[in-house]
């Protein structure tokens, strides 16, 4: 006797299941130190088994990657047209405050823009669907920045976009790798929280990053905003 079909939900849910052991597994090592073998067993299937819905690593990671940043991409809208229907002005800082609150229901998701390029897509079997991806994302997030901000003009958008995800791939870089420098050449900033004697060299190294950041966003809309 034959072995009886999987429903869709069934599959749906081992995929899922992949997806969020990948997610877990990325934020607590390296790509390099993410094993199929023990995502496998965490998953709770046979390694062959995952390759049957992934047949890469890469695949894997992309799929990580393109379900993350449209769930992000949702909060993240739904967010600004909350403070619109409350009658609130939109502006640069309430639009940096709702990009942060809504990464931190992402927490890999900096991590996974750094790899995208670097890591992931040079390992895709199909190329042209991560081009096509990226023109989408970017395209709707143009168009989620134009709706929001009057003084960019038509078709801007997207451009700006690209070079607010770009730093936010920097803010990740610059805060893991370069921790020390971000101290040594930030130490005018004055904030309590880096006092705070329990944070290591990694953590420091990210707060000041994360000031670099939004200065860098401000710099980004505020140019526009004076063309």
């Amino acid at each position: 006797m034959g072995r009886k079909p999987q429903s869709e939900a069934s599959k749906q849910r081992k995929i899922e299941s992949i997806l969020k052991t990948a997610q877990e597994m990325i934020l607590e090592t390296s790509y390099d130190g993410v094993k199929i073998s023990e995502l496998a067993r965490r998953s709770g299937m046979a390694k062959g088994t995952v390759f049957l819905y992934f047949p890469t690593k890469e695949e894997i990671f992309f799929s990580l990657f393109t379900h993350s940043i449209r769930s992000w991409f949702h909060r993240f809208g739904e967010a600004l047209e909350a403070q619109i229907n409350a009658g609130i002005t939109l502006d640069v800082e309430i639009f940096l405050q709702e990009l942060f609150e809504s990464l931190n229901d992402v927490p890999h998701l900096p991590r996974m823009m750094v790899l995208l390029h670097s890591r992931i897509a040079p390992g895709l079997e199909q190329r042209e669907e991560y081009s096509d991806f990226q023109i989408q994302i970017l395209d709707a997030g143009g168009e989620l920045l134009e709706s929001y901000f009057s003084f960019l003009e038509k078709g801007v958008g997207a451009a700006v976009f690209g070079r607010i995800l770009a730093s936010l791939s920097g803010l990740e870089t610059f805060g893991e790798i370069w921790a020390g420098f971000a101290i040594e050449a930030c130490q005018n900033i004055q904030d309590p929280l880096l006092q705070h004697s329990s944070l290591g060299d990694a953590e420091h190294g990210k707060l000041h990053a994360l000031d670099f950041y939004i200065q860098t966003v401000r710099r980004i809309l505020k140019g526009y905003s004076i063309q």
